[in-house]
C-alpha cells in the first residue's frame, strides 16, 4: 500500500473541495444579506403603507428563508472544518513521511515527571519525541491513554490483544483519518471528553432539591393562558391572570440558584458534544472482526448506541442554550423553560450518565490503537515482536532508532536473570545510540506496538535508565550527586521488581574521579545483577570489561569502532563482539582545533 501516494491524491483532491466550499459559503452569506435586505426594506414599505396587504406574508417568508440560510451557511461551514482538519492530517502523516514530523503540535511534554524511570533519557515525551511521532489521536482522553501506554508496560495478555487489534486498524488509513476529522477542530485545541464524564457522574450538582418543581410547567403555564385567555372574554377578573403569572414568577426565582448551578456544570462539558457524537457515530459505522474491536466500537452503549444518546442531549441542550440569549429571560419567564429543558437533561443524565466514562474509555482506546496502527502502517520495516512469559531477555535482529530518518540497524542478545552487555567504543561511535534504540523500542513492544527490527523477542521488563544526568543550581544538586540520585532510583527498581527490570546505563558516574569510578561501577553492576535485572552499560572504562570473566559470562563486552579516513574520523555505527581497541579523544580533540601532546 502507497499510503504516502494515497495520502498526497486525497489532500489534493480535499483542496479542490474546499475551494468549490469557499464559492458556496461567498454565495450563502450574500443570499442571507440580499434576504435580509429585501425583507426588512418590504417591511418598512408596510408600515408606510406602500405596499398592499400581503407585505406580511412576503416580511414572514423572507424570515423563514434567512433562517434557513443560517443552517445552511452552518452546514457549509462544518463541511469547511472537517476538510481542513482532512488536509491538516494529510499534512501531518506526510510530514512523518518525508521526516519533518518533528513541528506536529502537542508533542506530550507534561505526561511524564523528572523521576519517570525512562521517559526523558529516552525521548519519550517532549520536542522530537515517541509520543510526537506517534500521537494522531483526536480527543484528550485518547492522547492521555496513548500516553499511559508508553509511560508503563502492560501485561502480556493486553500486549498480545492490543498487537491483534493494531493489525486489524493498519491497513484502515480512511477509517483512521475519518475518526480524527470527526472530532477535529480549528487549531490544536482537542475535544475533553472527561469533561462530559465528569458532569455525567458528578452527584454533587443535580435538581434533586427543586424535583417538586419538575412538573410545574406543565401545570403552571397552561392555567396562565387560559387564565388570560378567560380574563379577555370577561370570564374571570383580570386579577385572575396576573396572580397566576406573579406565581410563575416566584417559581422561577425559587429553582433560579439550582437551575444555574446545573446549568453551568453541562456548559462547562458542552463544547464536545456534537464532535464526540460525530466521532461516536464514525466509529459505530465501522465493522470490525477482531474481537476487542468489536467490544470496543459499540462504545459500551446497550440497546441505545453512544451517537444516538448524544444527540438527544446535544438537541435538549441547544434548547436550554436559550437561557443565554437576550429573549432568554423572557423564554423563561412566560414558559418557565428553564425548568422544562435542564429536568429534560437532568432525567437523560440520570439514563445514560454511568455510561458515559465506558464510552469515553472505549473512544480513548480506540484512538490510541489507531495511533499505533498509523505508525504500523506507514513504518514498512516495522515487525510486531514476541512477548516471552517465562525468561527475562531482550533480543533483536536488525533493531534501529524509530526517531532517526536513516538508523543503523544492530543485533541485540541478552537473555537469562543478571546478564548485561557492557559496550565500549570511542566517543560518537554509536554506544548511546543504541542504548535508546533498544529502550526505545522495548517501550514500543511493551505498548503493543510493533518495533523497527527485523526480529524482536523480549519479556515484560520494567524498564530504569540513567543517561541524561544534569545538574541543578536551583536544588543545589551537583553533578555526581544527581548521578547518584538517579542510579539510587534505578537500583530502587530493579529490587522492587526483582528479575523483571531492564537497566540502560550511560556513562556511569562521570562525576568523581577514575578510580573511585571503577570501583563504584563494579559494585552498582553487580547489585543489579544480583536482582536479576538485565540491561546494558556503556563505558569508556576499559578495566571494567574484565567483568566478563569475573562473572563467568553473565556480562558479555561488545564495542564499536572508530576510522580514520583521510583525515578524518568515520564511524559505521555496528556493533561488534569483544572490546574496543581504539580510542579517538586525542584525535577528536586535534580535528577540533586543540592538539594535545602525547606524553613521552
Amino acid at each position: 500500500m502507497n499510503i504516502a501516494g494515497e495520502t498526497r491524491a486525497h489532500r489534493a483532491s480535499m483542496h479542490a473541495q474546499l475551494a468549490v466550499l469557499a464559492r458556496h459559503s461567498w454565495l450563502v452569506a450574500n443570499a442571507r444579506l440580499a434576504v435580509f435586505v429585501a425583507a426588512a426594506g418590504l417591511g418598512v414599505a408596510a408600515l408606510l403603507g406602500k405596499v398592499g396587504p400581503w407585505a406580511p406574508y412576503g416580511v414572514a417568508a423572507g424570515a423563514l428563508a434567512y433562517v434557513a440560510l443560517i443552517f445552511l451557511h452552518r452546514s457549509v461551514d462544518d463541511r469547511e472544518r472537517r476538510g481542513r482538519a482532512a488536509v491538516a492530517y494529510d499534512d501531518r502523516l506526510l510530514a512523518r513521511a518525508s521526516g519533518t514530523w518533528q513541528k506536529a503540535p502537542r508533542d506530550g511534554k507534561g505526561y511524564a515527571p523528572a523521576t519517570h524511570p525512562y521517559a526523558r533519557d529516552l525521548d519519550i515525551f517532549g520536542h522530537a519525541s515517541l509520543f510526537q511521532l506517534l500521537n494522531e489521536t483526536p480527543t484528550r482522553s485518547g492522547e492521555e491513554r496513548l500516553a499511559a501506554w508508553l509511560a508503563a508496560p502492560a501485561d502480556i495478555a493486553t500486549i498480545l490483544t492490543r498487537q491483534r487489534a493494531v493489525k486489524a486498524l493498519a491497513p484502515r488509513l480512511g477509517f483512521r483519518r475519518e475518526l480524527s476529522v470527526a472530532a477535529a477542530a480549528d487549531g490544536d485545541d482537542k475535544v475533553d471528553p472527561s469533561a462530559l464524564a465528569r458532569w455525567a457522574t458528578d452527584s454533587s450538582v443535580s435538581l434533586a432539591s427543586i424535583a417538586w418543581a419538575r412538573w410545574l410547567p406543565f401545570v403552571v403555564v397552561p392555567i396562565t393562558l387560559l387564565a388570560y385567555l378567560a380574563s379577555r372574554e370577561g370570564w374571570v377578573p383580570r386579577l385572575v391572570p396576573i396572580i397566576a403569572f406573579a406565581a410563575q414568577l416566584v417559581i422561577a426565582g425559587a429553582v433560579r440558584g439550582p437551575l444555574g448551578r446545573f446549568f453551568t456544570s453541562i456548559a462547562a462539558a458542552d463544547r464536545s458534544l456534537d464532535r464526540l457524537r460525530r466521532t461516536f457515530a464514525r466509529l459505530e459505522a465501522e465493522s470490525f472482526d477482531e474481537p476487542h474491536l468489536q467490544g470496543l466500537w459499540r462504545g459500551g452503549s446497550g440497546a441505545v448506541p453512544a451517537s444516538r444518546a448524544l444527540r438527544k442531549l446535544d438537541f435538549w441542550y441547544s434548547f436550554a442554550e436559550a437561557r443565554r440569549s437576550q429573549l432568554g429571560p423572557v423564554f423563561n419567564v412566560l414558559l418557565l423553560w428553564d425548568l422544562v429543558m435542564l429536568f429534560r437533561i437532568a432525567r437523560w443524565r440520570d439514563r445514560f450518565g454511568v455510561q458515559i466514562p465506558v464510552w469515553v474509555s472505549g473512544l480513548a482506546e480506540v484512538e490510541a490503537l489507531c495511533a499505533l496502527a498509523g505508525f504500523a502502517a506507514e513504518r514498512h520495516t516495522a515487525v510486531f515482536p514476541e512477548i516471552e512469559a517465562h525468561e527475562s531477555m531482550v533480543t533483536a535482529r536488525d533493531i534501529a532508532h524509530p526517531l532517526l530518518d536513516a538508523p543503523v540497524a544492530n543485533d541485540v542478545d541478552i537473555r537469562g536473570n543478571g546478564h548485561a552487555l557492557l559496550l565500549t567504543g570511542s566517543n560518537m561511535s554509536g554506544k548511546s545510540t543504541l542504548l535508546r534504540a533498544l529502550g526505545v523500542n522495548v517501550v514500543l513492544a511493551l505498548a503493543g506496538a510493533p518495533v523497527i527490527a527485523s526480529s524482536m523477542r523480549v519479556a515484560v521488563l520494567r524498564l530504569a535508565t540513567s543517561m541524561r544526568v544534569e545538574d541543578s543550581l536551583e536544588r543545589g544538586v551537583s553533578f555526581f550527586y544527581a548521578e547518584v540520585q538517579r542510579l539510587k532510583l534505578v537500583l530502587d527498581l530493579a529490587r522492587e521488581h526483582a528479575g523483571t527490570c531492564m537497566f540502560l546505563l550511560d556513562e556511569l558516574l562521570l562525576g568523581t574521579n577514575t578510580r573511585e569510578r571503577q570501583i563504584a561501577s563494579r559494585e552498582i553492576v553487580g547489585r543489579l545483577l544480583e536482582t536479576g535485572a538485565i540491561g546494558v552499560i556503556t563505558t569508556h572504562d576499559l578495566d571494567l570489561t574484565t567483568l566478563e570473566a569475573e562473572t563467568q559470562g553473565r556480562v558479555v563486552n561488545a564495542h564499536f569502532r572508530d576510522l580514520l579516513a583521510e583525515g578524518r574520523m568515520a564511524f559505521d555505527y555496528k556493533l561488534r563482539p569483544g572490546i574496543v581497541d581504539t580510542t579517538n579523544a586525542l584525535k577528536v580533540l586535534e580535528l577540533a582545533g586543540i592538539p594535545v601532546r602525547s606524553p613521552a
